[in-house]
């Protein structure tokens, strides 16, 4: 089972990292890219870098992916129309990222910020920041279920939901099962897709999932 779910994942890998390679060439050099997406984790250590789930949008492909964002020293942030320091971007943010053609295809993905536009009262995907409670058993297809209990949207800040980690979904523990695990007691900051499935406890499908503390990726 390891194997096979280590098999998957780089194929899938394989086959994101094409995409977003044919995108960043059908484009040219002097056009720029639209990606729409909600922040996971945001670094800086003197350059600023955004890790976020989203997708990217062209007249050419539409490609959901991670994908890690470089902000120059002239970056343009701007809220409610207003230009904001780059610092006040956060976790859980909604945000349209005008995107420089070139895209890396590592993993995740990487490319650099040209002006970045957090988006107010948008129908962006659910999201939480919870504590495992349990790391169930894995199943075909998926890397692992977490039970986990948090503030989710719409559900209150006790809710209690099981999570599939499905093998397309941004988990950076490692290809290797038996590193890195998540455990009881972590807390993560989750990005579901899909609808959440009304049951006791709630169950949904993460498309990204994070430690949170300590903020690493």
């Amino acid at each position: 089972m390891k194997n096979n779910t280590k098999k998957y994942m780089i194929l899938s890998l394989l086959l994101l990292l094409g995409t977003l390679y044919a995108v960043s060439r059908a484009l040219g050099p002097d056009d720029s890219i639209l990606y729409n997406g909600i922040i996971i984790h945001t670094h800086n250590d003197g350059f600023m870098t955004l890790l976020v789930d989203g997708v990217f949008e062209t007249s050419q492909a539409s490609s959901s992916t991670v994908t890690e964002f470089s902000l120059g020293d002239d970056i343009s942030v701007l809220q409610n129309n207003h230009g904001i320091d780059p610092t006040e971007l956060k976790r859980g943010m909604y945000v349209e990222i005008k995107s420089s053609p070139e895209i890396r295809t590592s993993y995740p993905a990487q490319a650099t910020a040209l002006e970045v536009t957090i988006l107010e009262n948008q129908d962006s995907p659910l999201y939480m920041e919870a504590e495992v409670v349990d790391v169930l058993d894995q199943e075909q297809g998926i890397i692992s279920t977490l039970h986990l209990k948090g503030d989710l949207q719409g559900y209150g800040p006790d809710t209690e939901i099981y999570v599939a980690v499905p093998e397309g979904s941004y988990y950076p523990f490692g290809l290797e099962s038996s590193k890195h695990l998540l455990k009881s007691g972590d807390r993560v900051f989750v990005v579901f897709t899909g609808p959440i499935r009304e049951s006791y406890p709630l169950q949904g499908t993460s498309s990204s999932i994070i430690i949170v503390t300590p903020a690493s990726y």
